[in-house]
């Protein structure tokens, strides 16, 4: 996602993916699934929220993507109760944003 913030359509496939890879390794097959079948809303949701978030004079690209890397990073450190934690802040985040936007 850093090395694309630039560009847009590669930014996008980046997010995708890392919640992709989030999911897989919740090891929640079930959430994998969900994900999955609703690939396309949420890419295209994803692509609207990203468009919002990263020209929002509020946030940079920069918390974006230093949200993902803490989420990565715990659970790469195997630190499953954080890990679920920042991503609920990275959710809830999401959330207020696009509140705000349509509010």
């Amino acid at each position: 996602m850093n090395i694309h913030m630039d560009d847009e359509k590669l930014g996008e496939k980046a997010d995708w993916a890392f919640h992709m890879h989030v999911a897989r390794a919740s090891k929640n097959d079930m959430l994998v699934r969900l994900l999955q079948s609703v690939a396309d809303l949420t890419v295209e949701t994803m692509l609207e929220t990203r468009r919002i978030w990263l020209y929002s004079e509020k946030v940079r690209a920069e918390q974006l993507h230093e949200e993902h890397m803490a989420i990565y990073t715990a659970i790469e450190k195997q630190q499953v109760a954080r890990a679920g934690e920042l991503m609920m802040d990275h959710l809830q985040s999401v959330e207020r944003l696009l509140s705000q936007y349509i509010n």
